[in-house]
């Protein structure tokens, strides 16, 4: 008896470690730049990298291709924030809740990512603008700031 109980209970918690995440589109969208941000964060957390490729504007996607983005995204490391991946800094990052517009780009906002240390704020955003029905992120388009100790 208690031996099929530990089996049970070792089959149960192995089984729970091997859940593979929701796909991406399923709980997500890309109906306003703050959600196109949730999903893409999302998918980048969640090692759907085709999902976050997805939300990349077309000039963002003629000039780097589904490859490159991944390998940059799962492999580069950002040497601001001590070497951390380029995916764990995104996937952990705060996402603000307001959206920026941007002066003289009426459709386009500026959404903001703050990633905290111990010692140092970093902040980045990101330009989004609607594009065949969806908001899709411009790489070309960045902005960040070192907000040094401040909280």
């Amino acid at each position: 008896m208690i031996r099929s109980c530990l089996a049970a209970l070792l089959l149960t918690l192995s089984a729970g470690c091997c859940v593979t995440p929701p796909p991406a589109d399923k709980y997500f969208d890309r109906s306003s730049a703050s959600d196109t941000l949730r999903f893409f964060q999302y998918a980048v957390e969640t090692g759907q990298y085709q999902f976050a490729y997805q939300c990349l504007d077309s000039e963002s996607r003629e000039r780097v291709s589904e490859g490159s983005f991944e390998a940059s995204i799962r492999w580069a490391r950002v040497e601001a924030l001590d070497g951390s991946h380029m995916w764990r800094v995104i996937a952990d990052a705060f996402r603000v809740p307001e959206v920026e517009r941007i002066p003289g780009d009426p459709e386009a906002r500026w959404v903001t990512l703050v990633h905290f240390r111990e010692d140092d704020t970093y902040e980045i955003s990101l330009r989004i603008a609607p594009e065949e029905g969806e908001w899709r992120i411009d790489l070309s388009e960045m902005r960040g700031l070192d907000l040094g100790g401040t909280p």
